[in-house]
């Protein structure tokens, strides 16, 4: 989906929240802190993989929040990420492959080879904190 699209009913234009944007940084920071905190084995990969997604998620919706956006489409945060986060396009392939893997876990009970992660968790993490920056770089000094 394109960026025109997303304006045309999926993303609305409003007013910037520097507060939900510092909100939303703040629990990617706790879902982080899970993951490092987490019983990692095999069976617990689908959690993890989706709890990255999740903090891919809330870090892109804060930077659209302090942009003055809010969206109602996970596709269209990709979209999103993609026009204004200055992702190189692999990561935002990246981005929207997790997002897939996340809804085939959480509406078809989908399982995720561990090899998945291991294949990716480096890249993944190096998203997340690109992700990370350009949403600090947004809100003021705390």
């Amino acid at each position: 989906m394109d960026w025109e699209q997303c304006l045309e009913g999926n993303v609305s234009k409003r007013r910037p929240d520097l507060e939900e944007a510092a909100a939303l940084l703040k629990m990617a920071g706790r879902r982080e802190a899970y993951i490092s905190a987490a019983k990692r084995t095999k069976e617990f990969t689908p959690l993890v993989v989706e709890a990255y997604y999740e903090i891919a998620k809330e870090l892109i919706t804060g930077i659209m929040a302090a942009d003055g956006y809010k969206s109602y489409s996970h596709e269209c945060l990709i979209t999103f990420a993609e026009k204004f986060c200055g992702l190189p396009k692999g990561r935002v392939v990246l981005l929207d492959q997790l997002r897939k893997i996340r809804n085939e876990i959480n509406y078809r009970g989908a399982s995720v080879d561990p090899s998945y992660l291991e294949r990716n968790e480096t890249e993944i993490g190096a998203t997340i904190a690109a992700l990370k920056a350009l949403l600090r770089k947004r809100l003021p000094r705390q």
